[in-house]
């Protein structure tokens, strides 16, 4: 289910076994209020280091460090942390991919990056599969 984070959510109390909250704001009191007793919520959340190569390059704007302390600002007041992991991966991307992946994250209204301004896909050559087997 995709709702509203800031308004209550559309679930009875202590209906979820799990939430999952993925780079979107966190309401703590709403996301207690529907979690049954021993449910979990696992929030996937970007670090700074989160499309680096990107920030500096496009005039993007970075993630603030002080991220986990605002997240446990929001969520610790309602529930009991119980760890994290950090998973990071390059990815190869051409130029349609890169617009797309920084689509995502803008703002509405924030202006398109001046180095966007036409051109074509990124012509790189793509890494292939091995032929297959007969």
């Amino acid at each position: 289910m995709v709702c509203d984070a800031w308004r209550p959510l559309p679930l009875r109390d202590a209906a979820a076994s799990v939430l999952l909250n993925v780079f979107a704001p966190r309401n703590g009191p709403q996301i207690r209020r529907v979690l049954r007793p021993g449910g979990t919520l696992l929030v996937v959340s970007p670090t700074p280091r989160h499309l680096a190569e990107l920030v500096g390059e496009l005039g993007l704007i970075g993630v603030d460090a002080r991220k986990p302390e605002r997240l446990s600002a929001t969520l610790g007041p309602h529930l009991d942390f119980q760890g994290s992991s950090e998973h990071t991966f390059p990815m190869l991307l051409d130029r349609t991919a890169v617009r797309t992946v920084v689509d995502m994250g803008r703002a509405p209204g924030t202006p398109t990056p001046p180095s966007w301004t036409g051109g074509s896909p990124d012509s790189r050559p793509r890494r292939r599969s091995p032929p297959r087997s007969r």
